[in-house]
C-alpha cells in the first residue's frame, strides 16, 4: 500500500494522470448528497480499473447538478469511452442529472435499476468484496481520510461522534470503495501482459 496523501475538501486531487496511449478502463464511484447546504458530503473517487488504484479524488458538498457535471468532467479527463461512471441510487438527483444530460457509460445495477442500489445485500456484499480486496492487498487506496473512514467504520452505517477534533464520522468516501469493490469483483478488467502494456 503506498502512503497515504491528506486532502482537502472541495479541491480536486489528481494522483495520476489517465494512461496515454492504453486502453486502461477507469471506473468513477461517487456517493451523491442531496440538496443543502448541510450533511454528509459528496464523495468520487476515480480508479485505474486494471491495477484497482486510486487515481483522483474529490468530496464536498454542491448542488447534484453540479456534481453530476463534474462526474461527465473527470469521465472525459479519463477517456469517456473507457471510463464507466457509477453513483449510488439512494440520492437520486445527481443520477436523474447524469441520465438527462446523456451521460455515456453510466453503471446499471440491472436493467431497470440505474445506478449502484443501497440495499443490505449489496451493502453486505459490496463490504465482503472490499475486506477481500484489502485483505489480499488487491486495492490500492491514496487519500488518508478514506483510509480515516474505513478504519472508524463499525458496520452499522451510522454516523457518530469521533473523539478526536474531526467531530462526527461521515462514511461518504468509504462508499466510493465498497461501490468499487462490488463493480471490482462482479466486472473484468484484466490488464494485458506487462511487456504489452
Amino acid at each position: 500500500m503506498t502512503s497515504a496523501k491528506t486532502v482537502k475538501d472541495h479541491i480536486e486531487h489528481i494522483y495520476e494522470d489517465p494512461e496515454e496511449d492504453s486502453d486502461c478502463p477507469y471506473l468513477i464511484t461517487c456517493d451523491p448528497a442531496g440538496w443543502g447546504e448541510t450533511g454528509d458530503p459528496s464523495a468520487i473517487t476515480v480508479w485505474n480499473a486494471w491495477d484497482r488504484r486510486e487515481v483522483a479524488t474529490w468530496s464536498g458538498r454542491e448542488d447534484p447538478g453540479q456534481l453530476a457535471q463534474r462526474l461527465m468532467k473527470l469521465q472525459k479527463r479519463y477517456g469517456v469511452k473507457r471510463t464507466q461512471v457509477a453513483v449510488e441510487s439512494n440520492k437520486g438527483e445527481c443520477l436523474s442529472a447524469l441520465r438527462a444530460y446523456g451521460c455515456p457509460n453510466l453503471y446499471n445495477h440491472s436493467e431497470h435499476q440505474p445506478g449502484f442500489p443501497a440495499s443490505t445485500q449489496t451493502n453486505a456484499d459490496a463490504l465482503t468484496d472490499l475486506v477481500d480486496l484489502l485483505r489480499h492487498q488487491d486495492i490500492t487506496i491514496r487519500t488518508q481520510a478514506t483510509l480515516h473512514q474505513l478504519m472508524s467504520w463499525d458496520g452499522t452505517g451510522r454516523k457518530r461522534k469521533a473523539k478526536s477534533a474531526e467531530g462526527t464520522h461521515h462514511f461518504d468516501r468509504a462508499v466510493t470503495c465498497r461501490i468499487a469493490a462490488y463493480i471490482f469483483r462482479r466486472r473484468s478488467h484484466t490488464a494485458p501482459a506487462k511487456d504489452s502494456r
